[in-house]
């Protein structure tokens, strides 16, 4: 949740709340979106002398690039009294639109044939398809890229990596999103706010983030009214427009659809440092069920199913609630599973319990940014590597941030600062690439 006391500019919404007029009961409400996509937005008004009182709630949607004025009666029996408080958090998405689950592409060229190792993950309607380092993904549907991060260089079977994916999202007209993971370094063919047609290059294949081998990582995935994401089981169709199923275990391509099946016994991608097969990760639903102690299944859990470490450490920590690193890896999760507004309150309680480090620090800052708390998440961001220099992805991260800001100078020190530091230690630079790029915004931003 973010909360905001008065007219607030964030990164992308803008909130204000007006108290009524003498002669009106109604609260008024403007919320204005910055973004490229339309964003669901649910706002509590609360009177300030008793800020635990819900007077009137609103849920709307308001378009990109828009600015919506609505008037928020209070409940029955309340009454608002100036000067008014509120709380208000959002979701991209769109209330007024149903989400399509046909009219989708396989996620790679013609004529390339790709298996499907796994899908479902666990409950979770999301589709691996295993596919060589460097093969060109490609839109499965239309829609409006809205964040990149292209930035990570590291990944494996390590739950530590699970923070560290290249990734794209794309929104699609109907209300949904697409998440396509694990990609290359600097392959991202697209940037923020461009619209993408089905079958549009977005990036290449790679092994960035936590995967045991080489592969596409893809859900789709839609907001409600609860700010709540639910999956969104994708119906594929083949180039001529026949739709067809996918199943775990078959080779599939775009022209044609289906095009045999095999066992995914045989099918070995194997991580580059460690070969081991991904069917050795396969299912992740058991984790904690070998551990008696509920503290030790949720260790067990993490990184590989999120939401029962999630509940694990819950269950632990209520006859553990001293534990600081419980508390921390509770709010870890959090982040993991993408529940970030859970997980900046779990944050909070680390902190009281005097808990702070690196990845900490680090995994706090993705939450507050996706919750659109920029200027706290920059602070959070910077702590992770004054705590860590080392830490390559909080580097590169936090150079991101400072371009996004257009500090290109600071992200630019940083970045050659990193890698000076590499160099002396007799490794290779990872970050020549983000460093080129940085110093064309410098250049670009010095002409007249």
């Amino acid at each position: 949740m973010v909360l905001f006391t008065s007219s607030v500019k964030a990164a992308v919404i803008e909130v204000t709340v007006h108290a009524p007029s003498l002669f009106s009961r109604e609260a008024t409400l403007v919320v204005k979106n910055n973004s490229v996509v339309p964003r669901i937005v649910r706002v509590v008004i609360s009177n300030n002398d008793d800020r635990s009182a819900d007077i009137g709630t609103a849920v709307i949607t308001v378009p990109e690039m828009k600015t919506i004025e609505i008037k928020v009666s209070p409940k029955e029996g309340k009454r608002y009294s100036a000067p008014l408080y509120w709380e208000w958090a959002e979701a991209i998405g769109d209330l007024n639109k149903m989400a399509k689950q046909k009219g989708y592409w396989i996620p790679f060229e013609g004529g390339v044939k790709t298996a499907i190792c796994q899908y479902p993950h666990g409950k979770d309607l999301a589709i691996d398809f295993c596919v060589p380092i460097g093969t060109k993904i490609v839109a499965a549907r239309s829609g409006v890229v809205y964040r990149v991060v292209d930035t990570f260089t590291e990944g494996g079977n390590d739950p530590k990596y699970s923070n560290m994916a290249n990734s794209i999202e794309v929104y699609h007209d109907d209300g949904t999103r697409a998440m396509y993971i694990h990609l290359e370094p600097k392959s991202a063919h697209v940037q923020e706010g461009d619209r993408v047609e089905r079958g549009q290059l977005l990036a290449t294949v790679g092994l960035t983030g936590q995967t045991s081998g080489p592969h596409l990582h893809l859900h789709v995935t839609k907001y409600g009214a609860d700010l709540k994401d639910s999956f969104i089981d994708p119906m594929f169709e083949n180039e001529s427009g026949d739709e067809f199923k996918i199943i775990e275990g078959e080779v599939v391509e775009r022209t044609t659809g289906v095009q045999s099946k095999r066992n995914i016994e045989k099918l070995q991608t194997y991580d580059t440092k460690n070969e081991k097969s991904i069917k050795e990760n396969k299912n992740l639903d058991d984790c904690g069920s070998k551990q008696v102690d509920v503290g030790k299944k949720a260790i067990d859990c993490i990184g590989k199913n999120d939401d029962k470490a999630i509940e694990y450490f819950n269950q632990y920590i209520k006859t553990h609630p001293s534990d600081r690193l419980a508390l921390a890896r509770l709010a870890t999760s959090y982040t993991r599973a993408n529940r970030h507004q859970e997980a900046i309150a779990a944050y909070k309680k680390a902190i009281a319990a005097n808990w702070i480090s690196y990845d900490f620090a680090y995994h706090y800052s993705t939450s507050l940014y996706e919750m659109g708390n920029n200027e706290e998440g920059l602070k959070w961001l910077k702590r992770s590597v004054d705590l860590q220099p080392e830490c390559g992805s909080c580097v590169g991260t936090l150079a991101r941030r400072f371009s996004d800001l257009k500090k290109y100078k600071d992200a630019l020190r940083l970045l050659e600062t990193f890698d000076e530091r590499q160099v002396a230690k007799g490794r290779a630079r990872i970050f020549s690439g983000q460093i080129l790029l940085v110093k064309d915004l410098i250049e670009k931003s010095a002409r007249p």
